[in-house]
């Protein structure tokens, strides 16, 4: 990341070194529910195995009528009440975490995993019901136990805010939180998503956006629209609606009326000349 990278928000030499505890996160301190093991292991296994090969049907369909389609596989976990789901491991081995979400004490995890590394986590839930650890417990108990419910993920598991406020008939401006750094959201990748909104018929902004974890493209579509892009492009982690701009600033107030406003704001500000910077949401 470049030093002049958003100095309003990532500010430099300032910092000062202090010791530091990481608290304790979730729900940790619960023991883990009492589940039966073949009962436990074959739900999650059969629930991945069902996953897997809807993907590929679908796969083999969007291959032979050449239609996009994304390279792996958006799933969401649930957890049992009270109980914090194992992310890490949900996610590890060419997986990659995307968010959470947390209701009543029940947290539902969405991860997305390539294709060609969907082994791992069927691998660990195979070990859970085969295997044992020196204490006698099974493999992976503390990831496999704390899951209520394995299902594939869809737009309202990514979406962020009031799901009223998904896109229905009508084409609607939201904004695509892609799991990608500026980094690693190159040219290329922007390049295929812009050909799958012109496939779809989706209005997108040229624009990109760059946070260190995150990068987000706008994109106007109605429902059926979001649905068939989010089942060809990957690497999504948040869909949100877009917030409008005020009317008033931005089409209704004419240039002279702009000028007033500005120069009537400048008399009444006071202010030190200097390299601060502003941020105003």
């Amino acid at each position: 990341m470049s030093q002049s990278f958003k100095p309003h928000l990532f500010v430099q030499h300032v910092k000062e070194s202090q010791g530091y505890t990481k608290p304790k996160m979730g729900f940790s301190g619960l023991p883990l529910p009492e589940k039966d093991k073949e009962k436990q292991g074959n739900l999650v296994l059969t629930s991945l195995q069902e996953l897997w090969a809807r993907f590929e049907e679908e796969k083999e369909y969007t291959t032979r009528h050449d239609i996009p389609m994304r390279k792996g596989e958006y799933i969401t976990v649930k957890g049992e009440q009270g109980q914090s789901l194992e992310v890490d491991s949900l996610s590890s081995h060419g997986g990659a975490f995307l968010n959470i979400k947390k209701e009543k004490e029940i947290e539902e995890a969405t991860i997305f995993i390539p294709f060609e590394k969907k082994e791992a986590l069927l691998k660990k839930v195979s070990q859970y019901l085969t295997e044992f650890t020196s204490s006698g417990n099974p493999k992976h108990q503390k990831l496999i136990d704390k899951i209520a419910l394995v299902h594939r993920a869809s737009v309202e598991d990514l979406w962020t805010g009031d799901l009223m406020l998904l896109p229905q008939e009508e084409m609607q401006w939201c904004e695509l939180w892609f799991a990608l750094n500026e980094e690693s959201f190159t040219d290329a990748v922007f390049h295929q998503i812009k050909e799958r909104c012109d496939y779809f018929n989706i209005v997108y902004s040229t624009v990109r956006q760059f946070f260190p974890e995150r990068t987000i493209v706008a994109i106007q579509a109605n429902g059926v629209q979001l649905e068939h892009f989010f089942n060809s492009c990957d690497h999504i982690a948040e869909i949100r609606r877009a917030e409008e701009l005020n009317r008033f600033w931005t089409q209704e107030l004419n240039t002279l009326d702009r000028e007033e406003y500005i120069e009537d704001l400048t008399q009444r500000i006071t202010y030190t000349d200097s390299n601060n910077v502003v941020t105003i949401p």
